[in-house]
């Protein structure tokens, strides 16, 4: 049988408890209900250091909660170790896109999608994103921060799941 190859995504936001901790948890679910978790390391973390130590929002818990979906995490600061050790870094904005340059993301990583909104270009790019490239893809995902907005903000994440 052939050995497993380990894999690494770590999912960015401003404060590290709305959006990517939230991505990070339905990740997190995805691969586990693909019997693939042994193959994963997931994580996210903050550009900010607003909320450092901090659970994820309380809204956003009770989101992933009526989902079924486990949500443990308390927030941190993107680390410039973090651009040696993730394979794949998911920045949910292009604002957090930019906070990871110039001084944490060294200039051997690839920065996927810079120009557009959709972290999807990257699965078109395989020859500039993933593992094959200059160690980690860094990609926008453009999200709408919950944390601002009025809690039918997150009604856009809830919408996404099956009733």
């Amino acid at each position: 049988m052939a050995e497993q190859v380990t894999k690494s995504v770590l999912f960015v936001c401003l404060g590290n408890i709305c959006r990517s901790p939230i991505a990070e948890a339905v990740f997190r679910k995805l691969v586990t209900d693909q019997n693939i978790s042994d193959n994963w390391r997931i994580d996210s973390a903050a550009t900010s250091t607003y909320e450092l130590g901090n659970p994820p929002d309380c809204r956003g818990q009770a989101c992933m909660r009526k989902h079924g979906i486990p949500m443990s995490h308390v927030a941190r600061q993107v680390t410039k170790e973090d651009f040696v050790t993730f394979d794949y870094i998911l920045c949910m904005d292009e604002s957090n896109l930019r906070a990871t340059t110039p001084t944490l993301r060294p200039s051997t990583s690839s920065a996927c999608g810079a120009a557009g909104p959709s972290w999807r270009r990257c699965a078109d790019r395989p020859s500039r994103c993933g593992p094959g490239s200059s160690p980690q893809a860094v990609c926008p995902v453009s999200t709408v921060s919950p944390f601002r907005a009025k809690a039918a903000a997150l009604s856009s994440v809830d919408s996404l799941f099956p009733t």
